[in-house]
């Protein structure tokens, strides 16, 4: 599956940092809650 152009973009800002898995499961992670508060504050 292909990634949409703005998560490659984000994504390739994480290429300055060490871009293992661990790195992009926080950093999804993150994002995800981020998400999720903005759902929620926005109902």
């Amino acid at each position: 599956m292909p990634l949409p152009p703005q998560v490659r973009k984000e994504l390739g800002l994480l290429k300055q940092v060490n871009t293992s898995t661990a790195d992009i499961n926080r950093y999804l992670s993150n994002k995800l809650a981020h998400n999720k508060r903005e759902t929620y504050f926005n109902t």
